[in-house]
């Protein structure tokens, strides 16, 4: 019987020490990436700034192409919203809207993965040879505590996708006839 209070009292002490770390963790992570693209700036708004051409160069559409996608507001610019389902577990389901495009500069988005959620956005600026593209998406943890140990992964976990996102966009980009982005 004195072992099983033991046991008891190590399960609670433990428990105790992950709760405790748990509420010092970050409330949020970032994930960000870069790469230059050969395209002036206009060419690389005009493909971020709506849904439209997503698919082309998201790092997540080829996991599952019997995703289903919705499309509201806008076709591109602040209001448009993009929607989605997947039974895929690396896709699943969540809303991406527009807030906020800056021509040729900068794109701001809210994302909604089930509980989660995170703001992402798109910075383009001049850079040699083309324009840098800068992916950035900081997700917010609240008290989930579950989700504050995530975070100390989130790099590892989703950077290797912006990397593949940003190399497809690469491509997309520059086979665009370069006097028309249209």
């Amino acid at each position: 019987m004195i072992w099983l209070k033991r046991l008891l009292f190590v399960f609670f002490g433990l428990v105790l020490i992950l709760v405790g770390v748990g509420l010092v963790l970050p409330n949020q992570a970032q994930v960000e990436r870069s790469i230059v693209i050969q395209r002036p700036a206009t060419h690389v708004f005009e493909v971020l700034s709506g849904f439209s051409r997503f698919n082309a160069w998201s790092p997540w559409s080829e996991r599952d192409p019997k995703t289903v996608y919705r499309f509201q507001g806008p076709a591109s610019g602040v209001g448009a919203r993009m929607s989605w389902e997947s039974t895929h577990p690396d896709v699943g389901a969540g809303t991406q809207e527009i807030l906020a495009a800056i021509p040729s500069s900068n794109i701001k988005l809210r994302l909604q993965f089930g509980q989660t959620k995170a703001e992402s956005s798109y910075d383009i600026q001049d850079a040699p040879g083309g324009v840098q593209v800068t992916w950035t998406m900081v997700s917010h943890f609240g008290w989930d505590l579950a989700g504050r140990y995530f975070g100390l992964f989130f790099d590892r976990l989703v950077g290797a996708d912006f990397e593949r996102g940003l190399g497809r966009l690469k491509a997309l980009v520059e086979q665009l006839p370069p006097d028309s982005y249209a």
